[in-house]
């Protein structure tokens, strides 16, 4: 059974106090290094993340900030999902996506099936 590290997830809070995303880390955890599917599916979210980023600091946009927290989602189920397999099943899911836009539907997509199922309905926002 493969050990995965503890990660600990901090969070800024914003004017308001409510908690703040952050960017994903620039690097991958050095036991992905093996993997094409992995690095190649991180890089294009890396991308697509900094792209939106800049776009957002230009003109704030809830549509903007919607498909940063999609591709971020993404980021992180590929770094954090829990083998290996799980994060290969996931950057594939990215890599075949023919565009950007396709990738942030692939974001919803995890986000509706494995995130707002948990949150209470009062909360759906996104």
């Amino acid at each position: 059974m493969e050990r995965r590290p503890v990660v600990e997830v901090s969070l800024i809070a914003n004017s308001r106090g409510m908690p703040q995303p952050q960017p994903l880390p620039s690097n991958l955890p050095l036991h992905f290094e093996g993997s094409k599917e992995i690095n190649d599916a991180y890089s294009k979210i890396l991308t697509i993340e900094q792209d939106t980023s800049a776009m957002i600091s230009k003109s704030k946009s809830h549509s903007l900030e919607t498909k940063l927290m999609r591709v971020r989602v993404l980021g992180y189920l590929i770094r954090e999902a829990p083998s290996i397999k799980a994060s290969e099943f996931v950057a594939g899911d990215v890599n075949r996506c023919p565009d950007e836009r396709t990738i942030e539907t692939l974001g919803d997509y995890y986000c509706v099936r494995f995130i707002r199922i948990c949150m209470s309905p009062s909360l759906y926002s996104f």
